[in-house]
């Protein structure tokens, strides 16, 4: 029989732990507490009469949780405004030290407060750090019904890599809050990973229950995103269009050049009423609605000129059918200049365009149709490879050398040892959900050659901070790439943010780079990528 898993046993126990109500404030603590809700509502320009509230609720209830997470939120309001507005960093600054000082006061006044203890817990936390878990498990055990906890160990278990436990704790969550449409959306999400069968039911159900919140908007657009076909995905964004109108829902209007892109695909007279509708509405985003107005159009007429054998006239609107690298359509854009190109007299430049796209990213469509104008060319198909290979080669550039230690022992892994190998690299961090998401892709991928000593695969953690969570994440996911401690190599790879990718060739140069993988066509095209490297012999 398979042991139930730890986390619910944990949950199971903890459950237990306090049945009863949570305790309630004292009634000054709550009427302080009172007073500073409308100021947190108010934001920024309120957070230094909103902490003078706070800390006279926590002065005289410093069990009072809630209390202890709306100062988080007053130093959310402060951090975010001095991002926006550089003028008020002074201002942030001189507030989150009052907020320090105060809490290092509490802490020696009241030294087993579980106020002071989730305080700690929340600072821990906010800066990723593998220590806040603990400290987490015992305001949980201690006040069940408190969401928040539920809801940061939750984030906390995806950095130790327990999906399963991250989902169990997200469920906490959503039921000690049922209102919070976070908590719902969240628990929704999760269950991607851990029972795509119930997430999509769960994430149409949360934008049912909070028809006025951006959680139902949102759960709608990942819904759309990730559909297996552009019928579904039209339908679920048509439904958000009605339930969540863009104009007033930001992930709808975040949808709506996904859905132009699906019905260019499908039908692109209605790409064109799509956007003739938003140039109508007006607003901010009227001129990129006029932009893809003006594509549609030039789309359709391009088409109609092509089916009718026009290629003088078709070659005339190219201007007007830039490839936008933002639209979910470069490929099938490309691919209509290329044939009106060819078709107007040009092969060489349309078969020029297309070695150019096929060395950065090696798409199996334009695969095909390189070789159709390469035949017309009486090029054959090693000398196309030649072609693509010497456009790869003019961008290629040294990786920088790197000697990294690994996790699992105190051995290193250089890049110098691994001359003559392809080297995979991916820059990433534990608490980095971009960098958990693209990993199951990654995954897919990289098991297709498993058992290929020619592929390495490296992961070096750039935040030495959470260490501590990188074998537990491994062995919690079972990925397939070597952790390696970062060191200094972020900076030499130039790396930005995270995650950031390299695939390195058998010389040691980056072929290619800032690529990313988050759907099956992604996928095939790293595959691809894999499969040029290791077709490749070195040069030595």
């Amino acid at each position: 029989m398979k042991p139930p898993h730890l986390c619910l046993v944990l949950l199971s126990l903890l459950a237990g732990v306090a049945a009863a109500a949570p305790r309630a404030p004292t009634p000054a603590a709550q009427a302080a507490f009172d007073r500073a809700t409308p100021l947190l509502a108010a934001g920024q320009p309120k957070a230094g009469e909103a902490w003078a509230a706070l800390a006279e609720a926590i002065e005289a209830d410093p069990d009072f949780l809630r209390a202890h997470e709306a100062v988080d939120k007053v130093r959310e309001s402060v951090r975010l405004a001095a991002f926006r507005n550089k003028d008020l960093q002074p201002e942030a600054k001189a507030l989150n030290d009052a907020i320090d000082a105060r809490y290092a006061e509490w802490e020696k006044k009241f030294p087993d407060s579980l106020g002071l203890i989730f305080a700690q817990a929340s600072r821990l936390y906010g800066e990723e750090d593998p220590k806040a878990k603990d400290l987490l498990l015992k305001v949980a055990a201690r006040d069940p019904s408190f969401a928040r906890v539920w809801f940061m160990l939750a984030i906390d278990a995806e950095r130790w890599g327990d999906e399963q436990g991250a989902s169990d704790y997200m469920l906490k969550a959503s039921q000690a809050e049922p209102a919070n449409a976070d908590y719902a959306f969240y628990h929704a999400s999760g269950l991607d990973r851990v029972a795509p069968e119930k997430w999509e039911a769960a994430s149409r159900d949360v934008a049912r229950r909070f028809p006025a919140s951006e959680r139902g908007a949102q759960a709608l657009y990942w819904l759309g995103s990730k559909a297996p076909a552009d019928a579904k995905r039209i339908a679920v964004w048509e439904q958000a269009r009605v339930d969540f109108p863009p104009a007033k829902f930001r992930w709808t209007a975040s949808a709506m050049p996904g859905l132009f892109d699906a019905y260019l695909r499908t039908a692109p007279a209605k790409a064109l009423g799509l956007a003739r509708e938003f140039v109508a509405l007006g607003g901010d985003e009227a001129k990129m609605w006029e932009a893809r107005a003006a594509f549609a159009q030039a789309f359709l007429d391009v088409r109609t000129h092509v089916a009718a054998g026009r290629f003088t006239e078709a070659a005339a609107l190219l201007d007007k059918l830039p490839v936008d690298r933002r639209s979910s359509n470069p490929v099938m854009t490309l691919l209509l200049r290329a044939e009106v190109t060819a078709g107007a007299g040009n092969v060489p430049a349309a078969y020029d365009s297309l070695v150019q796209r096929y060395a950065a990213s090696p798409e199996d469509e334009v695969r095909a149709a390189l070789a159709g104008y390469g035949a017309k060319l009486g090029k054959t198909a090693a000398q196309v490879d030649a072609d693509v290979w010497a456009k790869r080669e003019a961008a290629t550039k040294p990786a920088p050398a790197f000697e990294l230690a690994r996790y699992d022992s105190d051995a290193k892994v250089s890049l110098a040892g691994l001359r003559g190998k392809v080297v995979f690299v991916t820059f990433w961090f534990p608490g980095c959900g971009p960098c958990r998401g693209e990993f199951p892709h990654f995954e897919n991928v990289v098991r297709k050659f498993q058992g290929n000593a020619d592929l390495v695969y490296l992961a070096p953690n750039g935040i030495a901070k959470q260490d501590d969570y990188v074998l537990p994440f491994m062995a919690g996911t079972k990925y397939s790439f070597t952790p390696l401690k970062g060191g200094q190599s972020p900076e030499a790879y130039g790396v930005r943010g995270y995650p950031s990718n390299f695939l390195i060739d058998r010389d040691g140069r980056i072929v290619f780079a800032n690529f990313r993988a988050h759907d099956a066509q992604s996928e095939l095209v790293l595959q691809r990528m894999i499969e040029a490297l290791l077709a490749r012999p070195a040069s030595t």
